[in-house]
């Protein structure tokens, strides 16, 4: 039996708001995608939403908008040849992660050489960015590419001599599980800059991908941890904080290269 003593009571204000974000919901799951956030988008074009609640609308319109966005690009590049969507994948030498997910579903079993020779070229590249790098990667190495390849990272302007199936990757890493599982502990009470903890921590591997910083598990934690609390509060970092002006380092570099993008 339920403990009503625990049961959150909800105020009138938030029965509404929970009432139009279950029936939002529910259209999703219908696959009404435009209905939902019609739904959503008069909601929030009122004169006034309560801040928590027109977080949340918010977050699950964008969700929305992004499904839409996926599927139909899907729906363009599920009528490509196998040629034609392996150019829209490395279309203008940038990486449409979309299109070559697709495209490795499709042939991933069985790349070709040319295809491999391909990968190795945008690998070791100047011109993609290190994200679409490391996506790249990560396909090959789920597809069971077992090959040497030269890879640039960008961010460090170094390159490393590399052996596909023997490189660790995110989740095989001390530094990134260790820290991650710290960053949930500290966002207990502060949930809502977990996945921003966590996106950062991503952020720092893709910079230096395949190398790791040499840091701490704890003090890396704690000070994404710190440095997002501070950005979302508007407060000063802690210039003694190595880490931090590490942080700002990569953010810039991230920076930078969304605007040559």
């Amino acid at each position: 039996m339920e403990n009503k003593k625990d049961a959150k009571v909800l105020s009138p204000i938030e029965q509404y708001y929970e009432s139009i974000i279950e029936k939002a919901n529910s259209l999703v799951e219908q696959k009404k995608l435009n209905e939902a956030l019609a739904i959503l988008e008069d909601e929030l074009d009122t004169p006034y939403i309560p801040k928590e609640q027109e977080e949340i609308l918010e977050d699950l319109a964008n969700s929305i908008m992004a499904e839409m966005q996926y599927f139909n690009g899907l729906d363009k590049y599920e009528k490509m040849q196998k040629e034609e969507l392996l150019e829209a994948s490395f279309l203008k030498g940038n990486l449409d992660k979309m299109a070559f997910s697709l495209y490795c579903e499709r042939y991933g079993e069985n790349f070709s050489d040319e295809d491999k020779k391909m990968f190795e070229y945008y690998l070791s590249t100047k011109k993609m960015k290190n994200e679409d790098k490391v996506f790249l990667f990560l396909k090959l190495i789920f597809h069971k590419v077992d090959n040497k390849v030269l890879y640039y990272n960008k961010m460090l302007d170094k390159e490393f001599l590399l052996d596909i199936q023997k490189t660790k990757i995110y989740n095989q890493i001390e530094l990134y599980v260790e820290s991650e599982k710290i960053i949930e502990d500290l966002t207990i009470k502060e949930p809502s800059i977990l996945k921003y903890c966590n996106s950062l921590l991503w952020s720092i591997y893709i910079y230096n991908f395949p190398q790791v910083p040499e840091y701490d598990a704890k003090n890396l934690a704690y000070s994404i941890f710190d440095y997002m609390m501070n950005s979302l509060t508007g407060s000063k970092t802690d210039s003694n904080n190595h880490i931090f002006e590490y942080i700002e380092n990569i953010m810039n570099h991230f920076e930078k290269e969304n605007q040559e993008y």
